[in-house]
C-alpha cells in the first residue's frame, strides 16, 4: 500500500510495494501523469521481456507535484541467470541515453546497483531514497 504524502509532498521514508494498477490509481491524477503512465506501461513491457522483474519509481512523479516533467526509475532482477539478464539489458533501450529513454518511456531509467553520479558512495537505489537536501524519503517498488 502506498501511504499519503508527508507535509513536504514526499512519501514517508521506505520502499512501498505496489502493482502497476495501484500506481496508476495513486499517481495518475493529472493529464500529464496519465501520459507518463503510458510510457511507463511500455517500460514495464520491456522489463518483462528482459526479465528485469523489479522496478523502483522515484522523482517528482512519486510526489504531490501536479505535472511532473518525467519520472525516474531503476530496475533490478531476481532471475537465476542474472548475468545473462544484465548482458541483455546492455543491448536494450534500458541502457540508452536519457533523451532516448524519455522519448520511448517518458522517464529516465537506471540500474538499481549502479553508482549515483552526485553521490558515488551510494547506489542509484539508495540515492533515490534521498531528497535534494539528502533527507530520507519514500519510493515505490513494482514487482513484475
Amino acid at each position: 500500500m502506498i501511504p499519503e504524502f508527508n507535509e513536504d509532498g514526499y512519501l514517508p521514508p521506505g520502499i512501498y510495494e505496489a502493482s502497476f494498477e495501484e500506481v496508476k490509481n495513486r499517481f495518475g491524477f493529472s493529464w500529464k501523469r496519465q501520459k507518463l503512465l503510458q510510457g511507463m506501461s511500455f517500460l514495464l513491457e520491456q522489463c518483462r521481456i528482459l526479465h528485469c522483474d523489479i522496478l523502483y519509481l522515484d522523482g517528482s512523479f512519486v510526489t504531490k507535484k501536479l505535472n511532473p516533467n518525467d519520472y525516474d526509475a531503476c530496475w533490478d532482477t531476481t532471475a537465476e541467470n542474472r548475468e545473462q539478464v544484465l548482458n541483455n539489458v546492455l543491448e536494450s533501450l534500458l541502457e540508452s541515453n536519457s533523451e532516448v529513454q524519455k522519448e520511448y518511456f517518458g522517464g529516465e531509467i537506471y540500474s538499481a546497483f549502479s553508482k549515483a553520479i552526485l553521490l558515488p558512495e551510494l547506489t542509484i537505489l539508495e540515492y533515490f531514497q534521498k531528497t535534494k537536501q539528502y533527507e530520507d524519503k519514500g519510493i515505490v517498488m513494482i514487482k513484475l
